[in-house]
């Protein structure tokens, strides 16, 4: 299998976008770049032509693959026509589109811009048109899953315990909000097109000796996450070395998740990291710390080969400092753990700019 992170957040724009190639097929997943946020230290312009040599790689890397993945609509995992420097019908013609479910399990504000992305592929690829793909409401009821959640559920989180039972409490409200949308709104039905397009959480694929497996829908971060849901990409080869790509797990915060990441057991790991430059705004210590735990949990009882750690913490000048116990457990483990600039022989950007500003 060969894996290429094309461009990651330590490279200067905002992506996880990555390539995979096994024998029988080849997959890009999640091609969207964004620049980077205001508190970034770089000007403008600099962040802006980051952006376009990262869409610019994707595009270059992406084209003549046989699938492509959207784990999430978010503009860092996917994109549109209007945003230049990627060619939306050049990179999809000629591809399996597998692709976050626009109807369920999805934010307000996904479950538009996911409609926007299939609305684009109706105008641009050959088969029905949008207006044909409205089945009406599904009259479905949705389990609150954070009650499952055994092993996050259970934690003890002393002094915090209380406080977070009151935002649980709070924040359900909003799970009850978004499943009556889900429950009253239109759906849309995957659409007919030149261009295949499956709805892809909970699926399995199967090309040659290669097997591709989505994971059910997953919280973006914490329980209840505004951000809304993503699901992640494993990849098996016909000699069963393993890829898992974790798309937004933030860390992972939910102890759950990590358990499902050690239970796959992948030799190649892509895990993003808690987001470091929210910390005291949108991330608090004690969700910070999970992150920190959680990776180091699957650090350590995961046979990972190659771990890119990676996305999110690497918009922040201090994320060695605020993750460095992760690095400290990461320099006395076997395995070989990198940003994905590392990787590729490169300084990680914001160290570079840091100095510089």
């Amino acid at each position: 299998m060969e894996i290429d992170p094309i461009w990651f957040d330590s490279m200067g724009a905002k992506t996880t976008c990555t390539k995979v190639v096994t024998r029988d097929t080849s997959i890009l997943i999640d091609p969207g770049a964004a620049a980077m946020q205001p508190s970034y230290p770089m000007s403008d312009e600099k962040k802006n032509e980051c952006r376009d040599r990262a869409r610019k790689e994707i595009q270059r890397k992406g084209m003549n693959v046989d699938h492509v993945v959207v784990s999430h609509y978010h503009y860092d995992h996917h994109f549109l026509p209007d945003f230049g420097y990627l060619d939306f019908e050049k990179l999809f013609r000629g591809v399996n589109l597998w692709i976050k479910d626009p109807n369920r399990w999805i934010n307000n504000s996904q479950w538009e811009r996911g409609r926007k992305f299939v609305k684009e592929l109706c105008k641009t690829f050959e088969g029905e048109t949008y207006d044909q793909l409205n089945v009406g409401p599904r009259k479905e009821k949705f389990e609150d899953p954070v009650p499952n959640l055994s092993k996050a559920m259970n934690k003890n989180f002393g002094n915090y315990q209380e406080r977070r039972n009151e935002l649980l409490n709070k924040w359900s409200k909003r799970f009850e909000k978004w499943s009556q949308n889900w429950s009253t709104k239109d759906w849309i039905r995957e659409p007919k097109l030149s261009v295949p397009v499956e709805f892809a959480e909970n699926k399995s694929f199967k090309e040659g000796d290669t097997k591709v497996r989505f994971s059910k829908p997953l919280f973006h971060g914490i329980e209840y996450s505004q951000t809304g849901w993503i699901f992640t990409t494993t990849v098996t080869d016909e000699s069963g070395f393993k890829f898992v790509h974790t798309s937004d797990l933030q860390g992972p915060t939910i102890e759950d998740y990590a358990d499902r990441i050690i239970e796959k057991n992948p030799d190649y790991l892509v895990l993003d990291g808690p987001a470091t430059y929210l910390y005291g705004y949108m991330l608090n210590k004690t969700n910070l710390q999970r992150s920190i735990d959680n990776a180091i949990k699957i650090l350590k009882e995961a046979d990972v080969e190659t771990f890119i750690y990676d996305h999110h913490l690497l918009r922040d000048e201090n994320y060695k400092e605020r993750t460095k116990k992760f690095w400290g457990a990461a320099e006395n483990s076997e395995t070989e753990v990198f940003t994905a600039a590392e990787l590729k022989g490169q300084t990680p950007m914001i160290l570079e700019v840091s100095k510089d500003s």
